[in-house]
């Protein structure tokens, strides 16, 4: 088991004095306790579901490798049940082809696995989520953001292209990383 002083919740006072071997990694969606939590250098996603509080009762509890191990920066989003039923399990060699599309057009590093593996939802996503879809970067995830506002809810991932600066070649760069649920 972790020890706990080195498990702590972004809004509660870090015991660890040795910040080069902490990282920090979001966890969402079917955890007990969603955030930005920091964890020792070397944790698995087990140990980042442990520190939010572990999966509620409707999580796809089998949708991650939970042995993975983690890099700063990773978000985990843990789907539900339903959710689940229509995307692929995630391991390290899954998340690792993923990566290597998704980072390149992206321009970061592959070796560290920072993406999530998972499908940014358009309607909730903020700008810095919205700029790790492939073809998005900071002007056109304000676009977005400011579309969201001024209409609602994107009903299909297709109204994006009603975002200025969203055209057919940017939509097929980005419709295999997006949902509009």
């Amino acid at each position: 088991q972790e020890d706990l002083s080195e498990i702590t919740s972004d809004n509660k006072q870090s015991v660890s004095s040795d910040e080069a071997s902490l990282i920090y990694i979001y966890i969402c969606g079917e955890v007990q306790v969603p955030g930005v939590y920091t964890l020792k250098e070397g944790s698995r996603v087990y140990d980042a579901i442990w520190a939010a509080g572990g999966f509620t009762k409707q999580a796809a509890t089998d949708y991650w490798n939970q042995a993975m191990i983690l890099t700063d920066s990773d978000m985990i989003y843990v789907p539900t049940k339903e959710e689940a039923k229509d995307r692929t399990p995630l391991s390290s060699s899954t998340l690792e082809n993923q990566n290597l599309d998704f980072n390149q057009n992206n321009k970061t590093d592959t070796e560290t696995g920072s993406t999530t593996g998972h499908k940014i939802n358009i309607n909730t996503a903020s700008k810095e989520e919205l700029m790790e879809i492939p073809g998005v970067g900071e002007s056109k995830a304000l676009s977005i953001l400011a579309y969201r506002k001024e209409h609602g809810a994107f009903s299909t991932v297709e109204e994006i292209k009603e975002v200025s600066g969203i055209k057919d070649g940017v939509f097929q760069k980005m419709k295999e990383y997006i949902v509009a649920d």
